[in-house]
């Protein structure tokens, strides 16, 4: 991510090398420093995470994203037709 998402509420992130990529474009709905977030976000995230960011020291925080458009393909024949989502509407 280039900028943080106070910057930009939007983003797209290609988590996948170039032959193989799913891109997903985000919208921030909000956030929240980890020190005041909800015992059951926190508990959750280090569930998932394996991890507790809340014992890395002061300054995490937590981002609620939504999804507003996913592509997905494996390389450069598989272009049309790569979105799956788009406007937060599933199209599969």
């Amino acid at each position: 991510m280039r900028a943080s998402p106070a910057e930009r509420p939007s983003l797209s992130a290609a988590p996948r090398t170039p032959a193989d990529v799913v891109m997903v474009d985000v919208r921030l709905e909000d956030s929240v420093p980890v020190a005041e977030a909800a015992a059951e976000l926190s508990a959750g995230f280090e569930s998932a995470a394996g991890w507790n960011p809340a014992e890395e020291g002061p300054g995490w925080r937590f981002f609620r994203l939504r999804p507003v458009q996913i592509q997905a393909y494996r390389g450069y024949g598989e272009l049309r037709g790569r979105a799956v989502m788009r406007d937060a509407r599933w199209l599969v």
